[in-house]
Order: structure tokens, then sequence, then C-alpha cells
């Protein structure tokens, strides 16, 4: 019998955090049976199966209501989360299989509850042939509010397209015409907008603008830190410890996503919440 496990994932203070339902014995489930319960449950979710790959320990996959995805940072911890809580035994580490790799997770006990730091592969960055007003039109701002003198795409996992602006103001007064959005990110094989400010050397406030994959924003999103972690490294010439990335403010859900190594090892930082449900 298949099993919804409630989790809210990032949280920075009671009510916030990206939630993530987590799905248990969904092995015998076909592809479009496991995108209608994303669409049911309205969310990104995450599946945790079995595998038949000798070195990973479980198989991840990830649907949001109009697709599957390669991978996702926040259902990738969350699922790690219910996993641990499930078992008999501590688990320091485990191996999961994904459309993205196979990706080895980290378990670190902390005061608060469990910390997973989850590895992402070395940065790639490309700039896109896009001009910034066809950015800023988009977004629903001036070119003046974009700090960018080129618009990159970056991953450590799947794409998303940074977008540095001008002040918090900006970034959270965003409304942007989504379909503008869905085209560029088409255009140019990116998985989301996110535009983000630079607060100090290792901080920053972000939001992402997913590409067309049934709501509008997301709360938290730790492949696009990840990212843009990886692409201030890259830009600085230098790995930065810990990147520290605020997120979900404007949708009143406040997250907050680390990234350890940065420009090295990009892992992403974050605990679950698993939320007791009657």
């Amino acid at each position: 019998m298949i099993e919804v496990i409630p989790t809210t994932v990032f949280a920075d203070g009671p009510n916030g955090g990206n939630p993530c339902p987590v799905i248990l014995g969904a092995d015998n489930y076909s592809d479009e049976e496991m995108r209608a319960l994303a669409e049911e449950l309205s969310a990104e979710v995450g599946f945790i199966l079995a595998t038949n790959r000798p070195a990973c320990d479980y198989q991840f996959r990830f649907f949001v209501p109009n697709k599957e995805m390669t991978m996702c940072g926040h259902a990738t911890i969350a699922c790690a989360t219910v996993l641990y809580d499930r078992s008999q035994r501590p688990i320091k580490s485990l191996t999961i299989e994904t459309l993205a790799g196979d990706i080895p997770i980290e378990f670190l006990p902390m005061e608060e509850g469990i910390q997973v730091s989850v590895a992402q592969k070395a940065g790639h960055f490309e700039s896109i042939n896009v001009s910034k007003e066809t950015i800023a039109q988009a977004l629903n701002i001036s070119c003046q509010q974009i700090v960018s003198e080129t618009i990159y795409n970056a991953s450590t996992s799947k794409p998303k397209t940074l977008i540095a602006l001008d002040s918090r103001e900006t970034l959270d007064n965003l409304r942007p015409q989504l379909s503008k959005l869905w085209d560029i990110c088409d255009m140019v094989d990116s998985s989301g907008f996110y535009p983000y400010v630079q607060v100090a050397d290792d901080v920053f406030f972000a939001r992402q603008f997913p590409n067309n994959s049934g709501y509008d924003e997301d709360a938290a999103t730790g492949v696009a830190a990840s990212a843009l972690g990886a692409f201030v490294a890259h830009n600085l010439n230098n790995e930065i410890p810990l990147l520290t990335v605020y997120q979900g403010q404007a949708m009143e859900r406040p997250s907050k996503i680390q990234v350890k190594d940065a420009g090295k090892m990009n892992a992403i930082v974050g605990h679950a919440n698993i939320l007791v449900t009657d």
C-alpha cells in the first residue's frame, strides 16, 4: 500500500520551508500514476523505490504536476530524512540512484535534528543568447534593475538561469510574465529562472520560478542554490566554505539553504521536518 509522508524542507522558522510529500511503496506505480499523484497533491513529490544498481541503496524519483524532474534538492533531503527516521539503526550515508546520476548523501546528527548533505557535480556555466531586454520583459522589470552584464545558465545537476538584481525590493516585488519566462527557458534549455541579490560575500536572497512545472514559484530550491554557489565561487576563482541562500520570503514561506564547499564539492545542506498528521 502506498504511504504519503508530508515534510517541509529548508524551513527558516515555523511557517517556512518548501513542502514535499514523500511516497513510500510506489515501486509498482507507473510514470503517469506518479505524475498524477503529484498533480493531485499540487506539489513536487519525492518517490522512494528499490534500485537494481549494486552501488546504490535506493532509487529516488521526483515529479511535479506537469512532468518528471531529473533532480530535486529539497525532495532528496526529504526522502533521505524519512529513510533515516524509519531506519532501525543509525545511518551515516547513502548512495541514491537518480536520473541525474548516483548521488552520495551524508547524515550529521544536530541538536535541531538530522542535517542532510547532498553531493552535487562540478559547476557548469554557459552564457545564453538572450538579451537583457527580453529577460527584463519576462520579469516585468527594467533593464536597469538587472545587474548581470551577461546572463548565464549554471548547473551542478540541472541548469538554472541566474539573474543578478539591484535590490531586495526589486526581488521581492517581481511579478513575472510566466508564459514569456517559460518560452525563454525552453529556448535556452533551462529548468527555471533564479533571480538573486547578493547582500554579503557568502549571503544571498533569491526566488525560483520553475519552467512550466504546474506551479508558479518554489519556496526553496536546493539545486538552484548549489548552481548559484558554484557560479559565485567560479567568478571569484576561490572555494566558499559555506554559502547561504534565503528564499521564499516573498511567498511568506521563509527558507534557508546552505551550500557547502561551493566551487568544489557543491553539497546542498539542509534538514527536513516530518509533519505529524491525524
